[in-house]
């Protein structure tokens, strides 16, 4: 089963030509240091939107597989920002947790909540 490094580096191979993690780095504004990093432990979740945006694929293909590596013309299919950052800091919150997923659930729930609504109302994310 292909992890999200995998896929990036297919991406990037497919949609840029690029085969080494240095000339995807590059690419994604990364060091060649984090490129090892996320080839050993796989790509934090909160860098999954940028990258690709970076490579122009699809960031839930990116993330898990689902769907189709690049979305072509269907704004309706376009994901939105709001979710994959609710995701990504839910699975982050997750792993770099020594709590027990269950009995963090409320409190992520609320931040998730805090975070949806703050995207809805038009706050910059900069402003979460």
């Amino acid at each position: 089963m292909k992890n999200a490094y995998t896929r990036m580096m297919e991406a990037a191979e497919k949609l840029h030509g690029l085969k080494t993690h240095a000339d995807v780095g590059r690419l994604i504004g990364q060091y060649d240091q984090i490129m090892t990093a996320w080839k050993a432990r796989g790509l934090p979740s909160k860098e999954v939107l940028d990258i690709a945006k970076s490579i122009g694929c699809n960031p839930y293909w990116l993330k898990d597989g689902t769907g189709d590596m690049v979305l072509v013309g269907n704004k309706a299919a376009q994901p939105d920002a709001q979710y994959v950052v609710q995701d990504s800091i839910l699975d982050d919150v997750a792993f770099y947790s020594n709590e027990k997923v269950d009995e963090m659930m409320p409190t992520l729930q609320d931040l998730a909540d805090r975070l949806k609504k703050a995207a809805l109302s038009g706050a910059k994310q900069s402003d979460w």
